[in-house]
């Protein structure tokens, strides 16, 4: 009964795929008829629970949907009628609300946590192989292009990426089977490949805070520090295309695209400032930017490069609170998990918080340099946490006396 939701999940990354993207039948593509399916499956499982189904558990649940209905009203009332409604940011919210019933439908098992996790590392790394692939069909290391067109940018592959680097190298070291060890390394192994030959300056820098999260709560911190970025960095030089080349010896392209971001920022901020009340309606930034562009500016028609400027100019200081609120108390769920599950407690679950608390982390950086308020798995994050304490064990509360720690915390617990 699963399997549909499983296999969802996994191809949430790959936005143009050929198969589940561009090939349709009765008029509708295939992940469209896969979501259809994992949703007639969730209804059913619901009516098999032995419990009912608890949507709003936690604080950032009632807030998301608010957030979606203002993100769609704002759009059918306000936004650009050269937009037709079926390729709209309405259909993107749709789907995240009926992912939110999912996940709270079927996540409700400690096993089944794990296998939607498993599932969405599975899926970055599947689509890191059509970007590995992608690359090479272009040269490789003659053509220094930045793959990504299968996960619809490299920008957002990185933003999809960062989601699931920190939860697979954690899960690497965790007691699992030794079949599933691997898998984790392997993935691990080909998503930092992608996610390198990606080169975005943005996700680079989104992938250091998350390191850093994760030596953070380590007891091994001094250890993760030196030899994952010992090992990072040696990666990054011999890449034929890397972000630290792009940073520190950009060509024309880097250049132009500094410049366009830097106008980007200082227009979305008179933008910003100007309709800081209800702001411009969902999807116009674009075509209202030449009235906040300065006249020496040259003609510049995209996305604000920064999720969190374009949401303030779309969606005003409302919209804007409305999305920090969300990230705070979805931070703050994966900390109270994180210290429920603490000292062997519950090793799975504590890895799992600690994975998604510095993936989300790295992401939200990350989203300072790209508009990627419509990335499916950085809302699969937030609908997971929105879930999490249902799931058994996750909101255990501590002994008041100190727990004996084991003997090999890395490999059990941290």
């Amino acid at each position: 009964m699963t399997l549909p939701f499983y296999l969802l999940i996994a191809v949430m990354p790959m936005v143009r795929h050929q198969f589940w993207s561009y090939t349709s039948l009765a008029g509708l593509s295939m992940n469209k008829w896969l979501g259809l399916i994992a949703l007639g499956m969730a209804c059913l499982h619901v009516t098999m629970r032995p419990t009912p189904l608890r949507l709003f558990v936690t604080r950032q649940a009632p807030l998301f949907v608010i957030f979606a209905v203002a993100v769609i009203f704002s759009f059918l009332l306000r936004g650009p009628e050269k937009i037709s409604v079926e390729v709209s940011p309405v259909g993107n919210w749709v789907s995240f609300l009926l992912l939110f019933f999912m996940v709270a439908a079927f996540v409700d098992s400690r096993q089944r946590f794990k296998w939607t996790l498993f599932m969405a590392i599975g899926g970055v790394a599947f689509t890191s192989l059509h970007l590995l692939r992608e690359w090479q069909g272009y040269g490789g290391m003659g053509a220094g292009v930045r793959p990504g067109w299968v996960a619809g940018d490299p920008n957002y592959f990185a933003v999809s990426a960062l989601t699931c680097l920190p939860l697979a190298f954690l899960f690497s070291e965790v007691r699992l089977p030794p079949w599933q060890r691997m898998a984790m390394r392997t993935c691990l192994v080909v998503m930092l490949a992608a996610f390198i030959l990606a080169a975005s300056r943005g996700g680079m820098l989104g992938l250091l805070t998350s390191l850093g999260m994760v030596a953070l709560r380590s007891r091994r911190r001094g250890q993760y520090l030196v030899v994952g970025g010992t090992v990072l960095l040696v990666l990054l030089v011999l890449a034929p295309t890397s972000p630290l080349r792009r940073m520190f010896d950009p060509g024309r392209a880097e250049t132009t695209s500094t410049v366009a971001h830097e106008t980007l920022l200082w227009a979305g901020l008179r933008m910003f400032r100007e309709n800081a009340v209800l702001g411009v309606g969902v999807g116009n930034f674009k075509y209202v930017l030449d009235s906040y562009l300065d006249s020496n500016d040259p003609e510049i028609r995209h996305v604000a490069h920064n999720t969190f400027l374009e949401v303030g100019c779309e969606l005003g200081i409302g919209g804007l609170a409305l999305l920090l609120a969300i990230l705070f108390h979805t931070f703050r769920v994966l900390r109270r998990t994180r210290l429920a599950t603490s000292h062997g407690r519950d090793p799975l679950l504590h890895l799992a918080a600690r994975g998604l608390e510095a993936g989300l982390a790295g992401t939200c950086v990350a989203m300072l340099f790209v508009s990627a308020l419509h990335s499916r798995l950085f809302w699969f994050t937030i609908v997971l946490t929105m879930c999490l304490p249902a799931v058994p064990g996750a909101r255990r509360r501590q002994p008041r006396g100190p727990a004996k720690l084991p003997a090999s915390p890395e490999k059990g617990a941290s």
